[in-house]
């Protein structure tokens, strides 16, 4: 196995678990580019090129060196060359100077060629180095390490908590900027263990937390058995706020040991489930708030474009860096996230759950009842119309909005029904009002895609289609179920 390798790339040491190759230079160089430049990169690189390990190097040295200077003394900005970044090796290399210094071209015919130069600097390094010098920087050091430390690690036998305070350490006086928290986002769960994996390769160790879905991490004896784990995992914190495995949430998120220098340091999705499980506490919701102080958060790209499951599970993007990994895969996801995909049998139990809270849900949700009313009243009646017929029928979204008129909501009213409907679901909240999980999540995802059609005066109306399907289940004694299935989908 080829040394650790250490290169000086932009003014930052990237440490690097193998002597890295001109693909890998490349890369590394163009994301320290696009992060001291706070702009956006388009980078590709050949399937198994080191990419997944070049992303995560170039980022987390650029991090770490942006938390030891945040609070430093003011230094003055040196300007990056458009064409040009020198890479050198550090000090503690002895290798042939002319493989330690390279020009990476940045002409679009060779993006990954790296040429040997004979004359670079090191004014950013030095500059660096007197920052890091003064007694403001060396002041703002210590401030930092303090406020950044996490909880003090014991000795426990693997598996077991040691005992810390149940509750998470007070935040800090004033607010400050760091971490500069970086967002690993890929298509899968499984790719983020990929990813973590990588992670393990590397010298670096940030507080780190991986944000997944129930049914990844639900460990509750009765939940995790079955098949929709969110909405009854709402409901039960709904009937039972002391749920024995929330509650030890903040005991799971302060164990010392799934921080840097710990045995769970670098952690995977199995490492929390099984911590879990032994201590009778909640991944999924330990996940979360751990994310809310780590520097590195692995997570599938629906937790960042899904403007729902991002508000469910505070994520807040200021101060971030986000790497979408494998990005070609945005387009069908971000389809899928303005997509809704249920069942009549569904919209009529939701309605029903609605009927049984009619006394309870305040008057202001009314918009939202009337749209799920009117729509399931037309998909009952066009059910009856077309039996016989294709199995398949679609209309365009101009269509559906026009039904929707007798609510009434059109483009004219939308903004004051919104805002009306936004007021009722934080009552609801505030009150205490149990609405069903499942009830909840289907109509808060009805009334987000009904925004994309109306918004910019109904711009994106005709973008969706909303197709009905009606099919039959065959199960093994062959006798046929009626099974109606309706599709409101971005295009």
């Amino acid at each position: 196995v080829d040394p650790p390798s250490k290169r000086w790339i932009g003014g930052i040491l990237v440490g690097f678990p193998y002597q890295a190759y001109g693909c890998q230079l490349s890369m590394m160089a163009r994301v320290i580019i696009a992060l001291q430049k706070q702009s956006n990169a388009l980078l590709e690189s050949p399937t198994g090129s080191g990419k997944t390990l070049s992303l995560l190097c170039a980022s987390l040295a650029w991090q770490e060196d942006e938390l030891k200077n945040r609070e430093a003394a003011p230094v003055a900005k040196v300007e990056i060359p458009e064409d040009t970044i020198v890479i050198e090796s550090s000090d503690e290399e002895k290798i042939d100077p002319q493989q330690a210094k390279v020009r990476v071209c940045w002409s679009d015919d060779d993006d990954f060629q790296a040429l040997p130069v004979h004359q670079f600097t090191k004014q950013k390094e030095n500059k660096r180095k007197n920052a890091e010098e003064s007694p403001v920087s060396k002041r703002a050091k210590k401030e930092h390490l303090e406020a950044s430390t996490p909880p003090k690690k014991s000795t426990p036998k693997k598996g077991s908590f040691p005992d810390v305070p149940s509750t998470p350490p007070p935040p800090p006086k004033k607010k400050r900027e760091y971490p500069v928290r970086i967002f690993y986002t890929t298509r899968t769960h499984s790719q983020i263990s990929k990813a973590v994996k990588e992670l393990q390769k590397t010298e670096y160790r940030p507080i780190m937390s991986i944000l997944g879905s129930r049914k990844h991490y639900c460990v509750h004896p009765k939940i995790s058995k079955l098949t929709n784990k969110d909405s009854e995992c709402v409901q039960l914190l709904e009937s039972n706020p002391t749920c024995a495995y929330s509650k030890n949430v903040d005991k799971l998120v302060n164990y010392s040991e799934l921080y840097p220098g710990g045995s769970y340091e670098t952690w995977d999705i199995e490492d929390l489930v099984a911590l879990g499980k032994r201590n009778t506490a909640c991944p999924f919701f330990s996940a979360r708030k751990l994310s809310r102080r780590a520097h590195l958060v692995f997570c599938p790209y629906q937790y960042l474009l899904d403007p729902g499951i991002r508000k469910s599970s505070k994520i807040s993007l200021e101060n971030s860096v986000v790497i979408f990994d494998e990005a070609h895969n945005i387009e069908d996801v971000c389809r899928d996230v303005a997509s809704l995909d249920t069942t009549i049998e569904s919209l009529n139990t939701a309605l029903k759950d609605l009927e049984k809270l009619e006394d309870k849900i305040p008057k202001t949700l009314y918009p939202l009842v009337s749209s799920l009313q009117i729509l399931v009243a037309w998909l009952n009646r066009t059910q009856t119309t077309i039996s016989g017929s294709s199995n398949t029928h679609q209309w365009s979204g101009e269509f559906v909005l026009g039904i929707l008129e007798e609510v009434p909501l059109n483009s004219t009213n939308w903004s004051t029904e919104d805002k009306k409907v936004e007021k009722a679901w934080a009552t609801i909240s505030a009150d205490g009002i149990e609405v069903p999980g499942s009830c909840q999540m289907l109509l808060k995802k009805l009334w987000y895609i009904l925004s994309l059609m109306f918004e910019d005066n109904m711009k994106y109306a005709n973008d969706f289609r909303l197709f009905f399907f009606s099919f039959l289940l065959f199960f093994s004694s062959s006798i046929g179920s009626p099974l109606d299935q309706m599709l409101l989908k971005k295009l």
